[in-house]
């Protein structure tokens, strides 16, 4: 897909120093402690933080926000696509293909 591969040793590193700030849910999906942390990573992630004013270039900014976050949902969508019949598949596949558009 063009994306740099995660090595098992880079995962292994990130969950460790992540700590309590990752917690699964059943079936492996990966969730956020705190809203912050979330909004960090997608700042990191995207490069654009998610603006909540009126303010025109606050508005901008969410829109090219938007735009991106709908990228990485196709990015999710694909990956669920080329995958193997399952539980997870039948969940996700869905709910990133409607946040893509």
């Amino acid at each position: 897909c063009g994306y740099p591969r995660l090595t098992s040793l880079d995962w292994a590193s990130f969950r460790s120093a992540a700590g309590d700030a990752l917690f699964e849910r059943q079936g492996g999906l990966l969730c956020f402690f705190h809203q912050h942390l979330r909004a960090a990573v997608f700042d990191c992630l995207l490069g654009v933080k998610h603006a909540e004013s009126s303010d025109a270039a606050d508005l901008q900014a969410h829109n090219a926000w938007v735009t991106q976050k709908a990228g990485w949902h196709r990015v999710l969508a694909d990956f669920f696509q080329g995958t193997e019949p399952s539980v997870r598949r039948t969940e996700e596949l869905p709910w990133q293909r409607m946040m893509a558009n």
